[in-house]
């Protein structure tokens, strides 16, 4: 049956990066979105079922009555032009997210999949990446694996980059574009990541969008920002991420701001050298062609 064309927004995470913050968000304004033409959906319409049918299609472009099947799940508004996904899935589970020397072995691959679910339509990817150093322990917990070397399988850390699962994604799905960030930089820039996902402008503000930063704050600090934003809302993006920035340089919780490394022969300047390489690699992904990296 033919149909008007759409948009189709993924989230693949990363793991440990976002705990669902963003289609939580989205979820709790999916009525004033839905007057934009923007479907926010629960996750148990589509996660499954979109993640069952890149698998059983292997790679192939899925026909016009699987599209309408997968969507009929998904859509729960008329005139619907945007669509929102997140899973931080997608690209594997938290047990293969780290295999052949890789972070997500079979990104590529699983993007191009998705970008073939709809591939008449037009299709986004975002994601966010993380320090490796604080990264590789919270995918090992979050994993199951008990043993942290059997969990790496011989690999050396120093050796793994984002930069190279991105450009695998790219090559894979080029027609696509890939919004990246840090996830470091995620509680400053929160208000971008989350109107660039959901297709919105600066007019519109999202109830509960100050959540999370505010969730990184002390009592003092979300009363503070509270006031400001009653007395002397931020205007623009820039001003949001200008008061966001100096709220949680002086209120931030070190509890909730700083990540505790406790793995087995990790050294203090293992950890320097990679989160030093993970800064380079942030300069590459930047650099990249088809690649939007939002930064504070």
């Amino acid at each position: 049956m033919a149909r008007e064309f759409m948009k189709f927004a993924y989230h693949f995470g990363a793991h440990c990066t976002d705990e669902d913050r963003l289609l939580k968000c989205l979820f709790k304004n999916r009525g004033a979105l839905g007057e934009r033409s923007i479907n926010v959906s629960g996750p148990g319409r589509y996660r499954a079922q979109l993640r069952a049918a890149v698998g059983e299609l292997r790679g192939e472009i899925a026909s016009d009555a699987k599209q309408d099947e997968l969507l009929d799940d998904v859509i729960i508004f008329d005139n619907v032009e945007r669509v929102i996904f997140s899973h931080s899935a997608f690209l594997g589970s938290a047990g293969g997210a780290v295999g052949l020397g890789r972070f997500y072995p079979k990104a590529g691959e699983l993007a191009q999949g998705y970008a073939r679910l709809f591939p008449q339509d037009h299709c986004e990817f975002f994601i966010a990446v993380r320090d490796p150093a604080t990264y590789f322990p919270a995918i090992f917990k979050q994993s199951g694996e008990k043993d942290f070397e059997k969990f790496m399988m011989g690999i050396e850390p120093i050796n793994m980059y984002w930069s190279e699962t991105i450009s695998r994604i790219r090559r894979a799905s080029p027609g696509s574009p890939l919004i990246v960030w840090a996830n470091e930089d995620s509680p400053v820039i929160w208000h971008d990541i989350l109107n660039r996902f959901a297709g919105i402008g600066p007019d519109m503000t999202l109830r509960g969008s100050y959540d999370f930063p505010a969730s990184l704050m002390s009592e003092d600090g979300v009363q503070a920002l509270a006031s400001r934003l009653k007395t002397d809302p931020p205007k623009d993006a820039a001003s949001k991420r200008a008061l966001l920035a100096d709220m949680l340089d002086t209120y931030g919780r070190p509890d909730a701001m700083e990540e505790e490394i406790d793995l087995p022969h990790w050294s203090q300047d293992l950890i320097n050298a990679l989160t030093e390489a993970y800064e380079e690699d942030l300069e590459r992904i930047a650099k990249m062609e088809g690649v939007t990296f939002l930064t504070p």
